[in-house]
């Protein structure tokens, strides 16, 4: 019989332990578990251990970082093991491995992003290669999808967490960090936010259902112009919105219109495919210039960022949260909401919208963007 699952481990952004560990309790809670969230404060990680091995069980069926806003990863904690020998690490985790396999590949070694964490990255990348072939080679890992994936996370250089997901629970990136490149010409390092949104937050058939070339989008708070750029890149025809000026490649790509208004106050002339907001303003007056864009029906899908407050931030979120699933339920459309702290957000949170309804609000060709002159 394979032992029993002990709890749970998240990785989250340090500084938000706590608010990560609300979450964690709230999801055994949920399920009747009985569990504690232990927390080290700014260490990138808690902790969530069940009292009893039904309230492991519980917990490991329940587990699934998309269901949280402060986890970037969220795996079964299956065994801890301590005093590692440094000749032989890797035949060491496998056997502790081996009463919970076989796995499907590939095999996670990861690390909290704090800073004893990121000191750890050379070590747990040098396992990968070795772990992999000595789990291969112990017939640990199989080419089946539906088998639960190995993770392995370093704690120090004599410790790691051995621990499990299922098939799509857990984020496919060690550490739920994605690996992101952008081109130099990029406006702002902000343009890595929304790609990150976008392949993170959203299904990849939604972001190639609705977002390329004919789609039509509309950027509140575009300044300097970083989300407007990538939506650009992707084919979007664009109307940037900001009274501050747009820069480099933004300013310069004849798909961005810039209109020098009031976010809060603009509305465009006609149903638009796209509304990305990046508006810096208390989150709860963002998340009402949200909800009436949902309530009048007016988008087809939206990712926008939330600026935390410095307490409460957790019941900060869910009040967001609540504002917009209300509109949504208000609107002409059913929809999905999903919230979540990305690696790219800082004191924020990234939330992203889409209908539920197929095509495109615009399939005729949208009017040619007006060059403006730039002050």
């Amino acid at each position: 019989m394979t032992p029993a699952p002990v709890g749970l481990l998240a990785l989250t952004r340090p500084g938000f332990e706590v608010e990560c560990a609300t979450e964690l309790e709230a999801l055994a809670a949920a399920v009747a578990a009985r569990a504690t969230a232990r927390v080290e404060p700014h260490s990138g990680r808690v902790m969530l251990e069940a009292a009893d091995a039904r309230s492991a069980e519980r917990l490991a069926a329940r587990a699934g970082v998309d269901e949280t806003v402060f986890a970037r990863q969220l795996v079964v904690v299956r065994t801890v093991v301590r005093d590692l020998p440094r000749g032989a690490r890797v035949e060491a985790l496998v056997d502790a491995a081996a009463a919970h396999g076989p796995f499907a590949g590939p095999v996670l070694v990861e690390h909290a992003d704090d800073d004893s964490g990121r000191r750890l990255a050379g070590l747990a990348n040098a396992l990968v290669a070795p772990l992999t072939g000595a789990l291969g080679r112990a017939g640990l890992l199989v080419e089946d999808p539906a088998r639960h994936r190995l993770h392995v996370v370093v704690l120090d250089t004599a410790t790691c967490v051995v621990a499990t997901s299922a098939p799509g629970r857990a984020s496919p990136w060690p550490g739920g960090v994605p690996r992101l490149r952008l081109p130099g010409r990029a406006p702002s390092r902000s343009a890595r936010k929304l790609e990150e949104a976008l392949a993170c937050l959203l299904p990849p058939a939604v972001v190639e259902r609705e977002l390329g070339p004919g789609t039509v989008a509309v950027d509140l708070g575009a300044a300097p112009g970083g989300w407007s750029w990538v939506l650009a890149s992707r084919g979007a025809r664009v109307i940037a919105v900001d009274r501050g000026p747009l820069k480099g490649a933004a300013a310069e790509a004849p798909s961005i219109e810039h209109r020098r208004v009031d976010a809060f106050t603009f509305r465009p002339e006609a149903r638009v495919d796209w509304l990305v907001c990046d508006v810096v303003d208390k989150p709860a007056r963002v998340t009402e210039l949200l909800a009436g864009w949902l309530r009048e029906g007016r988008l087809r899908a939206m990712v926008f960022n939330l600026k935390l407050p410095m307490r409460q931030r957790h019941a900060a979120v869910e009040a967001c949260r609540a504002r917009l699933e209300a509109a949504t339920a208000a609107g002409a459309v059913e929809g999905t909401l999903r919230l979540k702290q990305l690696f790219h957000d800082r004191e924020e949170v990234t939330g992203a919208w889409w209908s539920a309804e197929r095509g495109r609000a615009r399939r005729a060709t949208p009017r040619p963007v007006r060059r403006r002159r730039r002050s």
